[in-house]
């Protein structure tokens, strides 16, 4: 079992950046902080950064016990950081679905490492140009951060 780490925590506030006040993307739920969302946000909701920090903390836990109970193989903890990242980008139903952990459970560490840079994980036609980039260089550096020893 792996457990969250500094590194985990570092890799994911990268990626998500902390936005104060609630946004939405075309189609998505509101959002606030480091990518929070649920029914305790709103649009015109704003929060401090200690309020942000908690969130992303209450979220991670989650997602630390979701996937500890999932992934049957042990795992490294730059594995561990870099598939809490894309889970915590797409979620826990996409991530069941994904190629990705299905290789991982197989003992298949080099095809998943592939993986992450499946299509499907980063080429969402919702999206404009700009945040399908943003999307295959996060899937890009999980990738890196997977296959480093």
């Amino acid at each position: 079992m792996t457990t969250l780490a500094n590194s985990t925590v570092k890799l994911i506030q990268e990626f998500e950046g902390c936005k104060l006040q609630a946004y939405q993307l075309k189609g998505d739920k509101p959002t606030i902080g480091y990518g929070h969302t649920g029914s305790d946000v709103h649009m015109g909701m704003k929060i401090t950064q200690q309020q942000a920090e908690m969130y992303l903390f209450g979220d991670l836990k989650e997602r630390v016990n979701f996937l500890n109970s999932h992934i049957h193989r042990e795992l490294t903890q730059n594995q561990f950081d870099a598939l809490m990242s894309f889970l915590y980008n797409r979620g826990s139903g996409n991530f069941l679905k994904s190629r990705l952990y299905k290789l991982v459970n197989a003992g298949d560490m080099v095809g998943a490492a592939n993986a992450f840079l499946d299509k499907e994980n980063w080429n969402f036609s919702k999206f404009n140009a700009n945040i399908r980039n943003s999307l295959y260089n996060r899937r890009r550096r999980e990738r890196e951060v997977f296959i480093t020893k």
